[in-house]
């Protein structure tokens, strides 16, 4: 049975709450109400007076999935659970109700203010429009005022840090703190100091809404921001899949021009689509609603077909290792279902791609234009060489990258386009390498094992789905980067703090619930 932890201020002893839960298990209520509230709620851990917050372990029998389930009810609670978040939202909100008439005293108006009152919501939802806001042609500048002025006001009004830094967590903020100090040292030391500062600065809103999540969000926050990122995914895949159908005589490329997206400019910024597709994955496989079900579905159809319609070959390779992982993690499966899965989505893709004439399929079957990558990682690495501890500064591979790419004589099968200029290496490891230098680097993988340390650490002490879709995102994440991403791309670094926030945020609420 699921355990459930309430945080009582006020509670003078044991023996009080004790006799409040023999008093509400007599009245006559319905079967339902009577089980989930108090009729097979026992006190296994008692209380001592006299202290400001005291906790109180009981066991309650409802007949849901194992994991851990987060209620900031005015701070009155704490449920460690996983179920249907609706039947744990009005358990939530009766054990308040119950516990009020039992005379035990809510939360003062004090408190709700220290914790940020009306505000607080404002900035949370202001969080959430700043994240899909991404999805429509508003200027970066206005978008980034939002989401970064929006996690600032809760930084600011929430005083209630709610995961404490600790453990993994602290090596994550060490090794975050390292490639901040390397980013800097490669500004100061660059002869595009002006440009390295205007890249850095772009990052500080993305960096306080990875502060607010890791140490403001509560778990009712972060499914609300899933949600905000699955409705950010399919939204994108359906702007673009419109335009595809409306221009059907253009190339990818140019519907990315048409669509005026800010964000997304070229056809691999879709990628945005698959690291967020384990989310609803995850949801399609676990969800009992039939309608959660097909929105997950609908949101999955609409970042596979966005993917083969503009020809993305990294977009679909992920894709097809994000299935397999999210399938073999849920463990739920049947072999003979994840057969018919897996046939489902092959006949998808083949038929997506037959209404392109397999312009997709033709270009799997081109090899030597993988070719055109080589020249910027080799570009890289020379540029890595020549300054290798703190790099050229960021944002520089764009200036700098054909004079060192002219300097190196390439066999006949490596394409070099001198007429294609690339803003970025195509690799965001080697990227890192050119412009910041082998600190950052090292510090960046420290982030990632920190990360991956604390999904297998929550991993081992609750089940929860949403542990698979962050392991699914993070991982995608690492692997797309040895072909794809850029710290540049406003999308992809904001992705990965969020990310991250939410690793950090959950992990140590889950920590705090076991200690």
């Amino acid at each position: 049975m699921p355990h459930i932890a309430f945080w009582l201020r006020g509670v003078a002893s044991s023996e009080q709450l004790e006799a409040t839960v023999a008093a509400r298990a007599k009245p006559k209520r319905p079967p339902r109400q009577q089980r989930c509230l108090s009729a097979t709620v026992r006190v296994v851990a008692a209380l001592s007076a006299g202290r400001d917050q005291q906790v109180v372990t009981a066991n309650v029998a409802l007949g849901t999935q194992n994991g851990p389930f987060c209620i900031p009810e005015s701070q009155l609670l704490w449920v460690q659970a996983v179920g249907k978040p609706a039947r744990y939202d009005g358990m939530a909100r009766r054990v308040k109700s119950e516990t009020m008439q039992a005379g035990l005293p809510a939360q003062s108006a004090k408190d709700e203010l220290a914790e940020g009152g009306v505000l607080r919501p404002v900035a949370v939802y202001g969080i959430l429009a700043g994240v899909l806001m991404q999805a429509f042609p508003l200027s970066p500048q206005v978008v980034a005022a939002t989401v970064g002025g929006s996690a600032g006001l809760l930084l600011l009004v929430d005083k209630e840090v709610r995961p404490a830094v600790r453990g993994a967590s602290t090596a994550l903020y060490l090794f975050g703190a390292g490639f901040l100090a390397a980013s800097v040292a490669s500004v100061l030391g660059s002869e595009a100091a002006a440009r390295g500062l205007r890249v850095s600065i772009s990052l500080l809103p993305q960096l306080l809404v990875f502060q607010a999540v890791a140490t403001r969000f509560c778990r009712e926050d972060i499914d609300r921001l899933v949600v905000a990122l699955i409705v950010l995914s399919t939204t994108i895949a359906c702007v673009l899949l419109l335009t595809a159908l409306a221009h059907p005589r253009q190339d990818p490329s140019k519907w990315m021009e048409i669509a005026a997206l800010p964000f997304f400019s070229v056809p691999n910024d879709l990628l945005i689509t698959v690291v967020l597709a384990p989310f609803p994955f995850v949801t399609l496989l676990s969800a009992r609603g039939a309608v959660a079900k097909v929105l997950a579905g609908i949101s999955l159809l609409a970042c596979l077909a966005a993917m083969i319609v503009y020809q993305s070959r990294t977009g679909v390779a992920l894709f097809a290792v994000m299935c397999f992982g999210v399938v073999v993690a849920e463990a739920k499966i049947r072999w003979q279902s994840a057969l018919w899965l897996s046939t489902g989505v092959v006949g998808l893709f083949v038929l997506i791609d037959a209404v392109t004439g397999f312009a997709l399929l033709h270009k799997f079957a081109q090899l030597n234009s993988l070719s055109t990558r080589i020249p910027l990682w080799i570009a890289a690495c020379k540029m890595f060489l020549t300054a290798p501890w703190f790099g050229h500064g960021p944002g520089t591979f764009s200036l700098l990258y054909e004079g060192y790419q002219n300097s190196i004589h390439f066999p006949g099968w490596v394409r070099v386009i001198p007429q294609l200029h690339a803003p970025w290496a195509h690799s965001l490891y080697l990227e890192v390498l050119a412009e910041r230098g082998l600190f950052a680097l090292l510090c960046l993988l420290g982030v990632i094992y920190a990360a991956g340390r604390m999904l297998k650490a929550a991993w081992a002490r609750s089940k929860d789905s949403l542990w698979i879709g962050l392991t699914a995102s993070l991982t995608l994440i690492v692997l797309g980067g040895l072909s794809e991403f850029s710290v540049l791309r406003y999308w992809f670094s904001q992705l990965l703090l969020v990310v991250l926030g939410m690793v950090v945020a959950l992990n140590q609420s889950g920590e705090k619930r076991d200690a």
